[in-house]
């Protein structure tokens, strides 16, 4: 693109400045040349204003000048001292215009107008002619490089606040700041912090950058951006505050803000920042500001592997997840690939390295992030961290066989007592889908040394119910650990179950379905099932149909009662079992030894019902010697229920016995109710009562007091209580005076009742008659002044 050039003369001399135009392309308009006027003018600082000698005109500031408009121009105008008049205050200016920017950029064919500074391009003499060719070659470069910008940082002692200058220009730069005012101490180092800025700018903005490298008056140029100036400048105080003045040699930066993206520009150095800035603007949004490209430009830092701050890290990927779906998929690989290193311990990063890797199609950095993800994952999970585990299901085959295999190292090295972290652990391998990866011999070891065990203390929690619930292997764990136990005796398998493993194990409908082909496991959970709550003889008789017989054996029942059955126990049993095929001496001494407790007349009934039904059995054919207080008791169960006459009730008296505690219950049950109603005289009554026990003889009593208005059957009773209490019972006082006061109280003398009484006492038993006189003196004492006489 050909550039319009134009010389101008001029000079300043009192309070005008006077300027002529000395040569002009053609093409350049009268706009363009009053556009190009007003930028030109110069006026050198107070103490170079008469260079003496060639070099002090050359140490003279220069002023290379950039305005991007319409006309845009860059123009250099330098001192050239006196006029052809032979005056101070000469300037030559140079500058090449083009209609728009852009036509701008392109004449300087990628060079910044900065760039241009002392170039060989720029003349400093008229011409005799006043017809300028448009510039069409290629712009030598001048003074302004990376590697001299590079130079001239590397010993500034300001380097550091380059961030707070590049912060500052673009501020200018996009309307939110002033302009920026340079100061040095010559108009080189003021180019080169404009050429440093330029190189720290995105590309865009640095060809758009409006600068002047040097003014006498800057309140004159703030149309620039940025503005230089030498330190004998006089500045009014109210411009002072209209700029953003940063004074080099005096060490005076202003304390404002400083951008991220100035920082990260800042950091990596002019020369790499440039090409930065190339890489940012293919991720970047079009037209972002400058505060936006922080994100982008970190990414491009990172894309030339040049390691990242904290900060920027997470700038690079908060911009990723907001634009991972425009960026390229070769692109968005590449970065990938670069960041993985940096964020691979980082666990706030890898959601995104993980989205740039799905971005770039590269299956197998997903797989290593999903991996890296998981491996933190699980540490919490282990640990019990509070929202640990996302648990989410895992369907890469790679990831699935890498990520069991750390659970199951994570498994095996859990040391003594971690049981909870164990159980975490299957929890989070279960609800990620990755239990059939998990060989089952590992789950046997777990079970066995820390699953059963936490089961058995009664501290395990939800998630192992529905562990056991969902994981068949798991089960199968638990079966296994059950049978060792069987395999060293069923003590030890009862013992176990008898913890808080065996309603755990109840309490889940899909284990027992697992016990199908190991019966004696399945009796062993029923039998702990009976044993702690109180179910035995439903579970007797589910083992017994299990077993498909109708007979339990001695062992069954002491697996069942361990502590041994209660009577009642062993009714229930009895009623569920066909007690009369029993053919086991053992289970026979179960019901003998329970059969001997019984001593109450509560008992009689079970007592005889289990007794005759047990004797019927095979076992008690056998057992005959100690069946043989059975065999009595139902005998005399038989003879109380067919008593009729004397003999009967003879018989039944003989056999009361302390020796057969239980027949003399029966006995002092039975009989004396038969004694109430059986047709017997006094004689017979009294023969009776001498066959029987101190404690037969009381329920008599009873049962007689139990009659308030006696019968002529009672009165017969009541006769031959006396008659027996003189005849039989003079050696036990305690019992005779217990005899004789209930018969004084049931029929008191000079009553019918006692009349009745005499009459059938003397017609019984008539050598008792001396006592029945000295009886009924003694109880009228205290009655009747008159003796009852003898009977003749």
């Amino acid at each position: 693109m050909a550039l319009e050039q134009l010389y101008f003369t001029g000079s300043n001399r009192g309070p005008f400045i006077d300027h002529r135009l000395n040569a002009l392309s053609p093409g350049a308009s009268a706009e363009t040349q009053r556009e190009a006027a007003a930028l030109i003018s110069y006026r050198p600082p107070p103490s170079q204003a008469s260079p003496s000698t060639p070099d002090d005109l050359r140490r003279c500031p220069v002023n290379l000048t950039f305005r991007p408009g319409t006309p845009a121009i860059l123009a250099n105008v330098e001192y050239v001292g006196r006029d052809p008049a032979g005056h101070f205050g000469a300037y030559f200016a140079h500058a090449l215009t083009a209609a728009h920017p852009a036509d701008l950029a392109d004449g300087l064919d990628g060079m910044l107008p900065i760039e241009t500074w002392r170039s060989p391009i720029w003349t400093r003499r008229q011409t005799p002619d006043t017809t300028l060719p448009p510039l069409t070659q290629a712009l030598p470069r001048g003074g302004v490089t990376p590697a001299a910008v590079r130079a001239f940082l590397a010993d500034h002692p300001l380097a550091d606040q380059l961030p707070v200058l590049v912060t500052a220009v673009a501020g200018a730069q996009a309307g939110w700041g002033p302009p920026v005012l340079i100061i040095e101490s010559d108009s080189d180092r003021a180019a080169l912090w404009i050429g440093a800025v330029s190189y720290l700018l995105p590309p865009r903005a640095a060809r758009t950058l409006a600068f002047a490298t040097y003014t006498a008056d800057p309140g004159t140029t703030t149309w620039a951006h940025v503005i230089g100036t030498v330190s004998e400048t006089e500045l009014p105080l109210d411009l002072v505050h209209t700029l953003e003045v940063f004074d080099m040699p005096a060490g005076r930066i202003p304390d404002s803000r400083t951008l991220a993206v100035a920082a990260v520009a800042a950091r990596v150095g002019v020369g790499t920042a440039r090409a930065l800035w190339y890489t940012a603007e293919t991720l970047a949004e079009p037209d972002a500001p400058f505060d936006a490209w922080y994100g982008p430009l970190a990414a491009a830092a990172a894309l030339k592997g040049i390691p990242l701050t904290p900060s920027e890290n997470s700038a690079v990927a908060e911009w990723a997840a907001r634009n991972i779906e425009r960026l390229d998929p070769a692109l968005a690989n590449d970065l990938a690939m670069k960041l993985t290193e940096q964020w691979r311990t980082d666990e706030e990063f890898l959601p995104t390295l993980f989205n740039l890797a799905w971005r770039g199609r590269n299956q197998a950095l997903c797989d290593e992030i999903r991996i890296r993800q998981i491996d933190i994952e699980l540490t919490r999970v282990r640990d019990g961290a509070p929202g640990a585990s996302t648990a989410a299901r895992i369907e890469s085959p790679r990831v699935r066989q890498r990520v069991a295999a750390h659970v199951r190292e994570l498994l095996e090295s859990a040391p003594v007592g971690s049981a909870p972290a164990v159980i975490r652990l299957l929890d989070w391998t279960r609800r990620t889908g990755l239990a059939p990866e998990l060989d089952p011999a590992v789950l046997v070891e777990l079970t066995k040394w820390v699953l059963a065990p936490e089961v058995m203390s009664g501290h395990f929690n939800d998630p192992l119910g529905a562990l056991i619930q969902d994981w068949p292997e798991l089960r199968q764990s638990f079966v296994k650990f059950l049978q060792s136990l069987a395999d060293e005796g069923t003590q030890n398998l009862d013992s176990a179950l008898d913890s808080p493993l065996s309603p755990f194990l109840r309490n889940n409908p899909s284990f027992e379905p697992d016990l199908t082909e190991h019966p004696a496991l399945l009796e062993a959970l029923w039998i702990s099932h009976a044993r702690q709550d109180a179910q035995q003889v439903p579970v007797l008789r589910a083992i017994l149909a299990h077993r498909n017989t109708r007979l339990p054996d001695a062992e069954l029942l002491s697996r069942i009662w361990p502590q041994g059955w209660t009577p009642q126990t062993m009714v229930h049993v009895a009623a569920a079992i066909p007690l009369e095929e029993l053919d086991d001496d053992k289970a026979a001494t179960w019901f003998l030894d329970t059969l001997s407790t019984a001593s109450t007349p509560a008992d009689i009934t079970w007592y005889v019902t289990v007794s005759r039904r047990l004797l019927a059995s095979p076992a008690a054919q056998r057992l005959a010697a100690r069946c043989a207080p059975l065999t009595k008791a139902v005998e005399l169960d038989r003879r109380c229920h067919e008593a009729h006459a004397f003999r009967d009730l003879e018989w039944i008296a003989r056999q009361d016995s302390p020796a057969t505690p239980m027949i003399a219950v029966m006995v002092a049950t039975a009989l004396p109710e038969l004694l109430m109603t059986a047709p017997l005289d006094p004689d017979q009554l009294c023969s009776i009562l001498e066959l029987m026990y101190p404690d037969a003889m009381r329920a008599f009593l009873l049962r007689l007091q139990a009659t308030p208005d006696p019968t002529t059957t009672g009165l017969m009773r009541i006769a031959g209580l006396f008659v027996l209490a003189e005849t039989s019972y003079h050696h036990d006082a305690p019992l005779r005076t217990e005899l004789l006061t209930y018969v004084a109280q049931a029929a008191p003398i000079n009553t019918p009742e006692w009349a009745r009484v005499r009459t059938l006492i003397l017609s019984s038993r008539r050598e008792v008659e001396d006592e029945l006189l000295t009886f009924e003196e003694t109880h009228q004492q205290q009655r009747s002044w008159f003796r009852l006489r003898k009977r003749p």
